[in-house]
């Protein structure tokens, strides 16, 4: 059975197109209202902006891509923790092209960030969000391994992973 999709939903994934597309820069509400079927109104009705939409967009295909990696990482029982870092660095390359015009897009969102504390604030709350699942997944491989780490140096260990990784 097929689930309609309501405006909200369908806006989403009108928004997540159009970062793959165009971009965060380039995306007009035109755009989203194009793709979606919905109308300019329903942009504001359910998510405020245009931007506040983006970026929710952006959350999601970072959740996604979380959440595809934790997959991977935890795939297989028995796995050492050097094994488990290599699915999941494996992973993030593999997924990479997949993932690029939302980090794009990221990036792209960072200048209208200085104006905007509503969206600097989203932002770094997702960032945080990422870098709260990256740790999560950490301490999960090493209690599978039976090592006992601290919040935060697991919280370290990932910001130094998500580092390596921005900077590809």
């Amino acid at each position: 059975m097929t689930q309609k999709l309501g405006n909200r939903e369908k806006l989403l994934w009108a928004a997540l197109a159009c970062l793959r597309d165009k971009g965060y820069a380039r995306t007009t509400a035109r755009d989203l209202v194009a793709a979606s079927g919905t109308n300019l109104a329903s942009i504001g009705y359910h998510f405020g902006s245009k931007e506040a939409l983006l970026h929710e967009a952006l959350v999601e295909s970072f959740r996604a891509w979380s959440a595809e990696i934790e997959r991977a990482t935890f795939a297989v029982d028995g796995a050492s923790v050097a094994q488990r870092l290599e699915r999941s660095l494996a992973t993030m390359l593999d997924r990479l092209d997949e993932i690029r015009p939302f980090l794009v897009s990221f990036v792209e969102a960072f200048p209208p960030a200085v104006r905007s504390p509503e969206l600097r604030s989203g932002m770094a709350d997702a960032y945080e969000e990422l870098r709260a699942s990256a740790a999560d997944m950490v301490l999960r491989a090493m209690q599978t391994d039976g090592t006992e780490l601290s919040r935060e140096h697991a919280e370290t260990i990932a910001s130094v992973i998500m580092a390596v990784f921005d900077g590809m």
